[in-house]
C-alpha cells in the first residue's frame, strides 16, 4: 500500500482530480488524503465518494495546528497553502499510525507510467528528494533562488530523521513563508536546499524521468512512440505540469511547442473526466480560471500550445 497526501481548493479541483486519476492508473494500491482548503472542495469530494481518496476538512486541520491559524491573516491564499505543506504529512503520521511511509504531492503532478521506479529508488530512505536539475546555464541562478530540490514530490519515512525534517520545516514555514525571494528563502521551497547535509537517510533521485517540470523540460530530448514517452531515452514516470493551465472548462493552455501536445493529451483526458465527474453532481459549479491575454492565447494557438479538454 502506498500513501500520499496533497491539497487544493475549488479553483484547482479539476487538476487535483486529474492527479488522482493518474494514481488510479499507475500507483497500484494506494490511499491519498486531500486537505480541502475550502468548503466547496470538501463537499464535492465527499459527494463523489472516490475510492482510495480521503478528505481533511480545513477547520479540523487548523484546530490541530493553532500556530498555522495564527499566521493566516499575514499570508496570501497561496502563501497560506505553502505554509501548511509540512504540516500535512505531520497530520497524517499523527492521526494514522499505520502509515510509516508517505509522499507529499503537489496537485499539478501527473503520472504517466508505473510509479514503482520511484519506490525502488527511495527504498529504505528516510527522505526522498527530487532535484530541480536546472540547465547548466541556469543552474547557479536557479539553485540560488529555488534551491537544489523541488517541493512537488517529497517522501518521508516515519523515522527520527524523517520526522525531524518535517518538524524543522514546519517551524521555518510558520516563521517565514512568502511568495518572494529573500536570502535563503523562497516560499516553502528553499528550506529543502540543505536537507541532504543535515539529515541522515536522504535519497536524492537520479532518474530524470521523475519530476521534470516547466523549469527544465525544454532541456531534454523528448521522444514519443505510441503511448510511450521518454526524455533523453528515460521513461517518463511523473511530470510536474506547472507549465499547463486550465483556462476554461474546455481549454487547456500549455507550453507553445507542438512537440509537447502528446504530453498534454493524457492530462487533457484526465481533466475531461474530472470536469465530467464534478458536473454530474453539480452542473452549476465553476472555478475561477486564470486570465490569459489575447496575444498569449493566439501565439499559443499558432505554436501548438492550446488543447481542447
Amino acid at each position: 500500500m502506498k500513501y500520499f497526501c496533497t491539497y487544493f481548493d475549488r479553483n484547482f479541483i479539476y487538476q487535483g482530480l486529474a492527479l488522482y486519476q493518474s494514481l488510479l492508473e499507475h500507483a497500484g494500491e494506494f490511499t491519498i488524503w486531500v486537505l480541502c482548503f475550502d468548503e466547496p472542495t470538501y463537499e464535492l469530494l465527499n459527494r463523489l465518494n472516490l475510492p482510495n481518496l480521503r478528505t481533511i476538512q480545513l477547520e479540523d486541520f487548523e484546530q490541530a495546528y493553532p500556530d498555522l491559524l495564527a499566521v493566516k491573516r499575514d499570508r496570501s491564499f497561496v502563501e497560506y497553502y505553502w505554509t501548511a505543506t509540512p504540516m500535512l504529512p505531520k497530520y497524517i503520521f499523527n492521526s494514522h499510525p499505520e502509515v510509516l511511509k508517505l509522499a507529499y504531492l503537489d496537485a499539478d503532478l501527473f503520472f504517466y507510467s508505473d510509479i514503482q521506479a520511484i519506490y525502488s529508488e527511495w527504498g529504505d530512505g528516510s527522505i526522498y528528494l527530487i532535484p530541480h536539475r536546472f540547465a547548466p546555464e541556469h543552474r547557479e541562478s536557479g539553485e540560488l533562488e529555488a534551491g537544489l530540490y523541488n517541493v512537488g514530490f517529497v517522501g518521508f519515512r516515519k523515522t527520527d530523521s524523517g520526522l525531524a525534517a518535517i518538524e524543522k520545516w514546519t517551524q521555518q514555514n510558520i516563521e517565514w513563508c512568502y511568495d518572494r525571494i529573500e536570502p535563503g528563502k523562497l516560499g516553502d521551497q528553499k528550506y529543502l536546499h540543505d536537507w541532504a547535509d543535515n539529515y541522515s537517510g536522504v535519497v536524492v533521485s537520479q532518474n530524470i524521468g521523475i519530476g521534470a517540470g516547466g523549469w527544465n523540460i525544454m532541456n531534454y530530448r523528448l521522444k514519443i512512440k505510441d503511448e510511450n514517452i521518454t526524455i533523453d531515452d528515460e521513461q517518463v514516470i511523473m511530470l510536474h505540469l506547472n507549465f499547463v493551465e486550465l483556462v476554461r472548462k474546455n481549454i487547456m493552455l500549455g507550453m507553445p511547442r507542438f512537440k509537447y501536445r502528446k504530453i498534454y493529451k493524457p492530462y487533457a483526458e484526465a481533466l475531461r473526466f474530472s470536469i465530467h465527474s464534478i458536473n454530474s453532481i453539480d452542473s452549476d459549479f465553476s472555478p475561477q480560471f486564470p486570465r490569459v491575454s489575447i496575444y498569449r492565447f493566439i501565439y499559443s494557438v499558432l505554436r501548438g500550445g492550446v488543447l481542447r479538454v
